[in-house]
């Protein structure tokens, strides 16, 4: 309709058109891109220019920025927007802090930034993030996607690399993850076209450190993409040899190994990292060494050493100082993550108490600094205890909390842990047969999507408890024999005992008689957790011990071994597991 009252094949007042000619004489184009070519090949030159630069700035044009780059003074700039109002190209959308118009259509927009010759382009980007450098330089940081985008489509490298790396951080910081890993990729790629030098590697080095921890957070820990990311920083680090630099790369490394589930070398690695913070002095670093080694400590069921780290972490963490670590480190919270750690520490070593305020503090931590990734963490630890705890109804409750959030901050490593613990409490509240299918499918789910802790054996684990419980005694031997198995190639030792333990309960259903079989892999379980020093499961084991003991006469023996774990405990007396304890002692009296 514009186009054919600019053309004057209409005439009259809006509402009141009419054919100035016969229709068989109009020249209709074909599409709506082309009948918007012609509308701006009819604008004037000066207002084609215009409308062209303010195409380039994007489809919301801020006054300031459009006066700043356009080839007009202050009148003949309103003039030409008047003019494009008028004719309907742009509208004016906003008045205060900052005049801005708008495209009347995102084709129209489209479409004129498509008149624009390449060389004319490129020089108006270059000129747009001049002229927003200027006007913002004091709060440079609210326009980084914008800058980014510009110095890219500017050609202007040097800034383009570091207003990506910049967007990417922001984008990293606020759960974006994805968008991260784009920014840094883009980076990456512009970087590759530099000249050969120092500077370059260090752009390209800071991108790495960047990329790796965003990487982790989408695909997991073990990501083969971040593990060749971390292996170039490595490199790198060692060329550019600054010890801050070298330290992250190795961390990433470490962490790569923790994930791939690679536990030796991460311990290895995590000894590395321990000497090189401990020359520098710097807390920081010293911080997150202590953090590769109560989790890697951990895994290997060295629960004195992983305590001893967690207690260093507690002590030298300070919210403030060190929340910002979260994006350099594995993409969460080191101090929400000692306290998850501890949480462990003070459940296994007999302190259930102890263990529920440290979840709860990991959690309220986590909410705290408002980290997705890190909530996500300390509710997955949190569903983990109170799985062991045997209490459906809070997993259930924390574990659809977990899924929810995983789905919103797009987290899918994390969604796969709820959906286990959920379909875990499904099993357990009477849905058997859909529980264990729901566990299935978030392992099957965790093969794609990575995990960010070598946490599949203790999935594994969940799956031949709901296997057990639903009476699937050679579907469980199955699971117990995968988990074994994967936790040998590992060198992974913490949840050998109650893996053991549940062999004992699966043999014994499925061969009720014999008692010597299951006996055998409850006196397993036990010996691994004394050695370990893992009181709590110990008890688990001494309780499946008795049990069997009991039914074939030994009332005395198992009411010795029970007896012995269970007065150790001074805490947490009217826990799941004390109180069946206790019961069973009393039915073996």
């Amino acid at each position: 309709m514009r186009a054919l009252v600019e053309t004057k094949a209409l005439v009259g007042e809006r509402g009141a058109y009419r054919l100035a000619r016969a229709v068989q004489t109009l020249q209709i184009p074909a599409t709506a891109q082309a009948i918007l070519a012609a509308r701006i090949d009819r604008l004037s030159p000066e207002h084609k220019r215009l409308l062209q630069a303010a195409s380039v700035i994007g489809k919301d044009v801020p006054f300031s920025l459009l006066h700043a780059v356009a080839d007009e003074g202050d009148e003949a700039l309103r003039r030409g927007l008047a003019e494009l109002q008028a004719t309907e190209f742009l509208y004016e959308t906003r008045l205060f802090p900052d005049v801005e118009y708008t495209f009347k259509h995102a084709l129209t927009h489209e479409v004129t930034y498509g008149t624009l010759l390449q060389d004319r382009r490129r020089v108006l980007h270059a000129r747009i993030v001049a002229a927003i450098e200027q006007l913002h330089g004091d709060r440079l940081g609210e326009q980084m996607e914008l800058l980014a985008h510009h110095a890219v489509r500017g050609e202007a490298w040097d800034k383009a690399v570091v207003y990506l790396r910049e967007a990417g951080t922001k984008a990293f910081g606020r759960s974006a993850n994805a968008d991260a890993v784009s920014y840094f990729t883009k980076g990456l790629d512009i970087v590759a076209t530099l000249p050969e030098g120092a500077d370059r590697d260090r752009h390209e080095l800071a991108l790495l450190l960047y990329l790796g921890p965003a990487i982790q957070v989408l695909k997991g820990l073990g990501a083969p993409e971040a593990e060749r990311v971390f292996s170039r920083a490595r490199e790198l680090s060692e060329r550019v040899g600054e010890t801050g630099l070298a330290f992250r790369a190795l961390w990433g490394q470490w962490m790569v190994s923790a994930g791939r589930g690679r536990i030796a070398p991460a311990r290895r690695i995590g000894g590395e990292l321990l000497t090189l913070a401990e020359r520098t002095n710097d807390r920081a670093l010293l911080l997150e060494a202590h953090h590769a080694m109560w989790a890697t400590s951990f895994w290997l069921g060295e629960l004195p050493a992983a305590e001893h780290h967690i207690q260093q972490g507690i002590s030298l963490y300070d919210r403030e100082q060190h929340r910002s670590l979260a994006f350099l480190y594995g993409g969460h919270d080191a101090g929400t993550c000692c306290r998850c750690f501890s949480a462990w520490t003070h459940w296994l070593f007999g302190r259930p108490l102890q263990a529920v305020a440290a979840s709860e503090a990991a959690i309220a931590l986590a909410e705290q600094i408002a980290h997705p990734p890190t909530i996500a963490i300390g509710l997955t630890w949190a569903c983990t205890l109170l799985y062991f705890e045997r209490n459906a109804r809070a997993t259930g409750h924390l574990a659809r909390r977990l899924i929810d959030l995983a789905a919103e901050r797009d987290l899918p490593p994390w969604r796969v842990a709820g959906t286990i613990f959920d379909g875990w409490t499904r099993a357990e509240s009477g849905e058997g047969p859909a529980g264990v299918a729901q566990i299935r499918e978030g392992l099957l789910a965790a093969k794609t999507t990575g995990t960010l802790m070598p946490l599949e054996p203790l999935y594994m684990l969940v799956l031949t408890d709901a296997c057990w419980r639903l009476g699937q005694a050679e579907e469980g031997l199955r699971a117990i024999d995968e988990a074994l198995a994967m936790m040998a190639a590992m060198g992974e030792q913490i949840w050998l005992s109650e893996l053991h333990r549940l062999k004992g309960e699966l043999l014994l259903m499925r061969a009720p008689s014999d008692h010597a079989s299951a006996e055998g892999a409850f006196r397993e379980a036990l010996a691994i957790a004394h050695q370990q020093g893992a009181q709590a499961w110990e008890l688990r084991a001494a309780a499946s011990l008795g049990r069997v003991l009991g039914r074939r006469g030994r009332r005395d023996e198992a009411r010795q071994i029970l007896g012995d774990v269970y007065g150790r405990f001074t805490e947490g007396l009217d826990t799941a597991n004390l109180t069946e304890a206790r019961a069973l002692l009393a039915e073996l009296s």
